[in-house]
């Protein structure tokens, strides 16, 4: 016979009980299934810790991904451990799979007849913030029956947990103030996950209401308090999500505060934390409550420019730096940073470098920037590279760079030849040139990718003087540009211009020829349309 153990944890002293007859599953045929239920003597309990999935509900599918109904069960229970023997035919192949939660948990589990349709829908009704109760498990199990065997599975929660940390309650306290409830909002979370491979579905925003903030649990990193805690339904792979939570006194106007892109992944901790406040068969399942890892992420809130220089001044590796978004910070010179992100949740900022900038491995977000002037009524730009600054990895994702609709107006200019930089997910509006370099070569690597370009008056993407990198310009859209979309002049890296899409727009010459001047000895291009038709430029039009 096969039996089936739920082990929620193991340093625990198990004490059996026996099922009596009525409460067994029988099934037709030879399929019979049995209980004996092992509960552990629990001393303590911490969030995670898997206690509350008393639930197990689970079903049996044959080798054609048929339910096998007389097997599936939705009304049993787990206190730490549980037993179950199933008859089953030799030689035969099936499937199992197992949902453990909370008593009452609102999650809808539909086995669904099929194991294509096997699903759990998630009810984000009257959600509360620091609910321990939203905590499950599940797993599917492919296995062969060769006779006596057990089988070992490890039921693992599809939820990232977000938990928020601070270490400024005494200061906030002795300050009058003292938060006991927090709520989170999180924007691209899934209510369906599939169970036949883990997949979500039906994303979109959630808020977990306003909850006792947790007293007794203890924080993942060490000197830092609760302010809330949160499980998310969520893909396998990482993910970034924004988020917003609050925090404040009974029957009065709470606190809020927004982090953008934030790392999430199923079965990860992601730590959010700082100084927040005043800145026969025989199956073996086991339910494993640990974590695979955790993302941890310590901001550092600012609302002023020179507040923003301080910090970035001393800024650590790892930090990250977020944004009032109601704060225009102007100009801001950047000196040397690792390792650093800068979320800012749409404020308006200016990036100039100089020759004291060292960047390595930086990341700027979400920044609304609309075009700066400079001296003699010359247009600033949103980023200005200076020929002198250390430039690795610089990535650039999410911002927003609205010109004057002069000529003179740039996004993201400079005059470094060894800088490696990555534009995704941007848009570039109104602006003479939205990204080129001023002279002294281009970068050693440029990546624009998934940007929107509209009214760009002259070259789009224009990195050229002696430009010896790659440069790879993938699944953008360039609307109503009036000056060509690419010109480097001769280079020895690899052009890469593919899936991307250009609408109403005319050559530099103001006609439908002249679209690149490009020489590249290495090309990839493809995948591209324009005005809705596929679109393989030609040499005539400037791509050589």
């Amino acid at each position: 016979m096969k039996k089936l153990l739920l082990v929620l944890a193991a340093a625990f002293t198990m004490v059996a009980c026996q099922m009596d007859a009525n409460d067994l599953n029988v099934a037709t045929g030879d399929a019979v299934v049995s209980f004996a239920i092992e509960t552990p003597v629990v001393a303590s309990r911490a969030y995670s810790d898997g206690f509350t999935a008393t639930h197990l509900q689970y079903a049996v599918y044959d080798a054609n991904g048929v339910e096998l109904t007389n097997l599936t069960n939705t009304t049993a229970e787990i206190h730490g451990s549980t037993t179950v023997d199933l008859q089953l035919v030799t030689g035969n192949d099936y499937t199992v799979i197992f949902w453990a939660a909370a008593p009452g948990a609102p999650y809808t589990v539909d086995f669904g007849g099929s194991l294509a349709n096997a699903e759990v829908s998630v009810d984000y009704t009257n959600a509360l913030s620091n609910d321990e109760t939203r905590d499950a498990f599940f797993k599917r199990h492919d296995f062969t029956v060769h006779g006596t065997q057990t089988e070992t599975i490890e039921l693992k929660r599809p939820f990232a947990q977000l938990n928020i940390g601070t270490n400024d309650y005494s200061a906030a306290k002795d300050a009058g103030y003292e938060p006991t409830l927090s709520a989170v909002t999180v924007k691209n979370i899934y209510n369906t996950l599939k169970l036949a491979d883990g997949a979500v579905d039906g994303a979109g925003e959630v808020t977990f209401g306003y909850n006792a903030i947790p007293t007794t649990e203890t924080f993942p990193v060490a000197n830092y308090d609760y302010l809330s805690m949160n499980y998310l339904l969520v893909a396998t792979d990482k993910a970034l999500v924004d988020i917003e939570f609050g925090y404040g006194e009974a029957n009065a106007t709470p606190k809020t505060r927004i982090v953008g892109s934030v790392p999430v992944q199923r079965n990860y901790r992601t730590n959010i934390f700082g100084q927040l406040m005043t800145s026969d068969v025989d199956f073996n399942v086991i339910i494993v409550p640990d974590y695979e890892d955790a993302y941890n992420l310590q901001p550092v809130f600012v609302s002023s420019a020179v507040e923003l220089v301080t910090v970035l001044e001393g800024a650590a590796e790892g930090t990250t730096v977020v944004l009032n978004k109601d704060v225009d910070f102007g100009p801001v010179t950047l000196g040397e940073l690792k390792n650093v992100e800068i979320e800012g949740n749409g404020a308006a900022i200016r990036f100039v470098t100089d020759a004291n900038t060292k960047l390595e491995n930086v990341t700027i977000r979400d920044i609304n920037a609309a075009q700066f002037v400079t001296g003699a009524g010359q247009s600033g730009a949103f980023f200005v590279i200076s020929e002198q600054a250390q430039i690795d990895n610089l990535v650039i994702e999410n911002c927003h760079m609205l010109g004057d609709g002069k000529k003179n107006s740039y996004g993201i200019t400079g005059e470094h030849p060894n800088a490696t930089i990555t534009v995704k997910n941007c848009s570039f509006t109104n602006l003479g040139y939205a990204i080129q370099t001023i002279s002294g070569g281009g970068y050693a690597s440029l990546v624009v990718e998934a940007c929107t370009f509209e009214n760009i008056l002259s070259w789009a993407i224009m990195p050229q003087y002696g430009y010896s990198g790659d440069l790879t310009v993938n699944a953008c859209t360039f609307n109503n540009t009036n000056g060509g979309l690419v010109k480097t002049g001769a280079f020895s890296g690899l052009f890469t211009f593919t899936n991307n899409t250009i609408t109403n727009s005319v050559g530099h010459d103001g006609k439908d020829s002249k679209w690149f001047e490009v020489t590249a000895a290495n090309k990839v291009v493809s995948g591209n349309t324009k005005d809705g038709a596929d679109w393989t430029p030609e040499a005539a039009q400037g791509l050589n």
